[in-house]
């Protein structure tokens, strides 16, 4: 199996877990996500640096919140540093982790509805383009929520 094909399967799982989310106790949905999350974290790492074959960005439908994902996530909120200041000074940022986990999968979508024909640089760039540029921090900011996250739902 290739690289891509990697990722597109984790990225499916990851999508199909978080979607699941009204049907799973809470700590449950927790485990399952973290364990989606850090699998599609994974695969991207792995994806090889590519050059596009067209100059076209891939796009998808977009969504929201499905039922369940906020109360499943729980009230969980995360603290990041971003660099976003002209003199690169880094600014704390407040995120909270359903909405986090909305972001990666709206940014895994272009790759999972491409259409057959789409060319497997492209479709390899855009992975990779996405990760490194906007899905990869809200990842690593919901893992570090999830892991600190106790077993009984409760805030730490």
């Amino acid at each position: 199996m290739s690289e891509l094909d990697s990722f597109r399967t984790c990225a499916e799982d990851f999508c199909a877990v978080r979607d699941d989310a009204a049907s799973v106790e809470n700590v449950k949905f927790r485990r399952a996500v973290q364990r989606a999350l850090a699998l599609v974290f994974a695969a991207a790492v792995e994806l090889p640096d590519v050059v596009p074959a067209t100059s076209q960005p891939l796009e998808a439908d977009g969504d929201g919140l499905p039922s369940g994902v906020v109360e499943a996530a729980g009230d969980w909120y995360w603290g990041v540093e971003r660099v976003a200041s002209p003199d690169h000074t880094p600014e704390p940022m407040l995120g909270d982790l359903a909405e986090g986990l909305a972001e990666i999968r709206h940014d895994l979508q272009p790759i999972l509805q491409a259409s057959p024909g789409t060319a497997t640089a492209d479709l390899g760039w855009q992975a990779r383009f996405d990760v490194v540029s906007h899905w990869g921090a809200h990842a690593l900011a919901a893992l570090r929520v999830l892991h600190a996250s106790p077993e009984e739902g409760r805030r730490p």
